[in-house]
């Protein structure tokens, strides 16, 4: 018997550093779905995004996006679960990052997330964030302002070049108010990601969920990553690899596969066809 569920996070894990799925990832995929095995790509990116790098007839089943903020099925794109900030607690933290003069990005509730406010916080020459506003120039919608939360939001994004000790110290100061979530800059990897969703929102969350709804147990589950926001997946699954071009600290917790652009995707599948979960 094989698992009955993958996971794997795409760039950087499934996509190569061309923004591709390999072909031998692809075969990979097709046959966990001749297994039937559930495929999943869980991902930082928006659904809009995700459609940037994924096929129509992408070998996927589920799409996990926004770090667990929403669930999508592939087939039919039913949006079948979302989550997102209410107006007053957009508010709050909108204020908040302010307040500590950070360059942020404030988005829109699924599934229009990809549509977004932005505060450069004075930081005109932040060149994380004007790279990211010139990649996804047809969803700036401008300023934050007021209005911006009147909707409530899906999540904040926070850029930042600050040390990992500021870093750490930050992420503390709003974990009362939203789950933290920290991901690589891909325009500057120099820039560290800090990104607020709702309480409880994150990949092994939303991966949770929809292991609930098929009915799949937690230990029947493996999952595939390579960058931080992956790690509450990966700490959340007992079956959890890394590609070979993840960070260090990563690659020293769990088990470690070839990297994006050797099929480590691939590998883990190969992994999973010869053990049994409960063996």
């Amino acid at each position: 018997m094989v698992y009955s569920l993958l996971a794997t996070d795409l760039d950087g894990t499934l996509l190569n550093r061309a923004a591709q799925i390999s072909e031998g990832n692809i075969s990979a995929l097709q046959r966990c779905g001749e297994q039937g095995i559930v495929r999943v790509a869980a991902t930082g990116r928006s659904y809009y995004s995700s459609l940037r790098v994924l096929a129509d007839n992408a070998p996927i089943d589920y799409l996990v996006f926004s770090c667990g903020a929403g669930v999508l099925r592939w087939s039919d794109r039913q949006l079948l679960y979302s989550r997102t900030f209410s107006q007053d607690a957009a508010a709050k933290i909108g204020r908040l990052l302010q307040q500590e003069e950070l360059a942020f990005m404030a988005h829109a509730p699924i599934p229009f997330n990809h549509f977004f406010w932005y505060d450069d916080a004075g930081q005109a020459s932040n060149k994380d964030l004007l790279a990211r506003i010139a990649h996804y120039e047809e969803c700036v919608l401008g300023r934050v302002n007021a209005a911006s939360f009147a909707g409530g939001l899906t999540q904040f994004l926070v850029t930042t070049e600050c040390s990992e000790e500021q870093f750490a110290s930050l992420s503390l100061q709003f974990a009362p108010f939203a789950e933290t979530v920290r991901s690589t800059s891909p325009f500057l990897p120099s820039h560290k990601w800090l990104e607020l969703f709702p309480k409880g929102v994150n990949k092994g969350a939303g991966l949770l969920w929809l292991c609930h709804e098929l009915g799949i147990a937690t230990e029947d589950v493996a999952v595939v990553g390579n960058d931080y926001n992956d790690l509450p997946m990966l700490e959340r699954f007992p079956a959890a690899y890394v590609v070979g071009n993840a960070p260090s600290q990563l690659k020293e917790r769990f088990e470690v596969v070839a990297t994006n652009d050797a099929d480590g995707v691939a590998e883990v599948v190969t992994n999973l066809m010869h053990h049994s979960p409960r063996n």
